[in-house]
């Protein structure tokens, strides 16, 4: 009877996927997902024994201690700057007045819009963030032993990333500078994002022998995609002319993206505890709409002269993203109290209380190492059915006229990103075994990026986390708290380095990434474990 109520949770919780959530997996993350694996750098690939080993390492679930429901919720506060920079001479600009990384350097053409009278001349580019709303990740699972060899458990994963951006005034797309009114320096890279991912997630371990576990987790995610950002009706290789910019606002969605998490657990010794895992997850292959908004900073109207605002919805467009994947190996050793336990769930059965690591040892010590491809991000694939065409209209002397533009079919926005190694180092100590715990970590990401197309919508830059956490229980209730911090890499893209083009229905597009990037994150998440 337990055991069929036991099921029914695991898929009540596997349906629970309404709460939304943001962000991709793999090379678009940063450690790590869930309370405790915060608290001790991400270090849990063979530390695991709760129902979040189904993201960390399906193989121990075999080594669960009883049903248990987990709920965690993570708040990541990303403060991320871009500072624009541009210099004639360097291939960027030519129309500048001799002084370096001011507006007037690249910009031409504002006749009809909003800035028609504005003397951009020494004026610098303003330094635009990052404002939108924190990041926030909820994950809930249920984990159960079926016999004392079989484990599973399912619920909601997330990835741990950055999914909410916005850099300036995205209503108008306008921002000072020094009182001058300006375009958002990065309005043809990025003006908003949201993008929200979820990962329904069922999994089960098994040990064969009691010294050996394999496991695997099958995973259905789905995506929505929205980015917001400018694009150009006529590109120019070295000047952009506000008035041929084009707000463009896609949003798409994948129901279906495919994901398998498979490990191997070996305990050589019993203090000993050795991981090898594999992680795969499909592209996001999204399909939806693109609204087009022509002459975005026009200031003409059917009754003002001047180029007039048009808006234009084309349906079934298409959005493609690689995944990277990734090979995991972790190794841990234990300062256990008593012998670990061939039925972890049957001991705690006959004990009456949780028998567990945090019961039963310490303190431990983990290292783990992750690689990822994460060159597998060449580019994004965006495709606009063939003969498109987008309204542009203007009002000349009461003349009002609309022709029509078409839109490529084919749209690609280069990444170049670089496969990355992941290191973490963490443990637990067990202050009072069984009541009150303490961890801490570090962990350390190399760059996926190549500075000539570094750009706004996800950074995996090199980075280095300082973690740190508690667990206190009481009764059947684990209550855990986490903190980390995250020192980021800051990427300068010189003007002759830059290679990121804008989007443009006429080529030559110009290059618009030059500028240096700054960011860091502070990540707080909240759990509690009910052991059933």
């Amino acid at each position: 009877m337990r055991h069929s109520l036991s099921l029914v949770a695991v898929l009540t919780a596997t349906a629970l996927v309404s709460v939304p959530m943001t962000a991709f997996a793999g090379g678009y993350e940063f450690p790590s997902l869930g309370t405790r694996p915060l608290g001790r750098g991400g270090a849990s690939f063979a530390r695991s024994d709760d129902p979040l080993a189904l993201l960390y390492d399906p193989a121990n679930l075999a080594s669960l201690p009883g049903p248990q429901l987990l709920f965690n919720a993570t708040l990541a506060f990303e403060d991320a700057c871009y500072t624009r920079s541009s210099a004639p001479g360097t291939g960027v600009g030519t129309n500048g007045d001799g002084v370096p990384n001011t507006v007037d350097d690249v910009t031409l053409g504002s006749s009809g819009t909003k800035f028609a009278g504005e003397n951009f001349a020494n004026v610098p580019w303003p330094t635009v963030c990052n404002d939108a709303i924190p990041t926030v990740m909820p994950t809930l699972l249920y984990g159960m032993k079926l016999t004392p060899e079989l484990g599973i458990a399912g619920g909601l994963l997330v990835p741990s990333a950055i999914g909410f951006s916005r850099w300036g005034d995205t209503k108008d797309g306008i921002i000072s500078s020094g009182g001058t009114d300006v375009p958002i320096p990065s309005r043809y890279q990025l003006l908003e994002s949201k993008v929200i991912f979820l990962q329904p997630t069922i999994g089960v371990g098994y040990a064969p022998h009691p010294r050996l576990k394999v496991g695997l987790a099958l995973q259905w995610g789905f995506a929505v995609v929205d980015f917001l950002s400018n694009t150009a009706t006529f590109g120019n290789s070295m000047l952009e002319a506000v008035q041929a910019d084009v707000r463009t606002h896609m949003v798409t969605s994948d129901l279906f993206i495919p994901g398998i998490n498979v490990s191997t657990h070996w305990v050589p010794h019993d203090n000993v505890d050795v991981m090898l895992g594999f992680r795969w997850q499909d592209a996001v292959r999204a399909s939806g709409h693109i609204d087009f908004t022509t002459n975005t900073y026009g200031s003409g109207s059917e009754t003002e002269p001047g180029n007039v605002p048009e808006k234009t919805r084309i349906h079934d467009v298409t959005f493609k993203a690689p995944q990277p994947w990734s090979l995991r190996m972790g190794l841990r050793y234990a300062d256990r109290i008593k012998p670990r336990a061939v039925d972890s769930a049957g001991a705690s059965a006959a004990s009456g209380r949780v028998e567990d690591s945090m019961a039963n040892e310490r303190w431990d010590v983990e290292f783990d190492a992750q690689y990822e491809h994460s060159s597998s991000l060449y580019q994004y694939v965006i495709g606009v059915p063939s003969m498109s065409t987008v309204g542009v209209t203007a009002n000349t002397g009461g003349n009002v006229t609309t022709n029509p533009l078409p839109v490529p079919s084919t749209n690609l926005v280069p990444h170049n990103w670089q496969d990355q190694i992941s290191l973490r180092l963490g443990g637990d100590y067990n202050i009072l075994p069984g009541f009150l715990a303490t961890r801490l970590g570090v962990s350390f990401e190399t760059s996926g990026v190549d500075p000539s197309y570094m750009q706004l919508d996800f950074w995996p830059v090199q980075r280095f986390g300082v973690h740190a956490g508690a667990t206190i229980r009481l009764g059947r209730f684990d209550l855990s708290v986490a903190y980390a911090h995250f020192f980021q890499e800051t990427i300068t893209t010189s003007p002759s380095e830059a290679k990121l083009p804008q989007l443009a229905a006429v080529p030559p597009p110009a290059v618009t990434n030059a500028g240096t990037y700054m960011s860091n994150m502070d990540v707080f998440s909240l759990g509690l474990t009910w052991n059933l």
